[in-house]
């Protein structure tokens, strides 16, 4: 479990980061708004990998379906 905290906490650095460069250089806002938008998908993807690595598995679509149907 600390592995996705130590994820969570790095992709926050990595948005104040964006959004410190954002202010103190010249870009378009666009542009700072996608790479906020990529920071939070690679946190995302970062953060189903560290749950997997520890031996935690997410439930694939198939089998909820499976247990909703009863």
């Amino acid at each position: 479990m600390s592995d996705v905290v130590d994820v969570r906490v790095r992709s926050l650095r990595r948005q104040v980061d964006t959004l410190r460069r954002a202010a103190t250089t010249p870009t378009g806002v666009f542009e700072a708004i996608d790479e906020v938008i990529r920071n939070f998908r690679r946190a995302n993807k970062e953060t189903v990998s560290a749950l997997t690595r520890g031996g935690f598995r997410l439930p694939s679509l198939s089998s909820i379906r499976r247990r909703l149907r009863w």
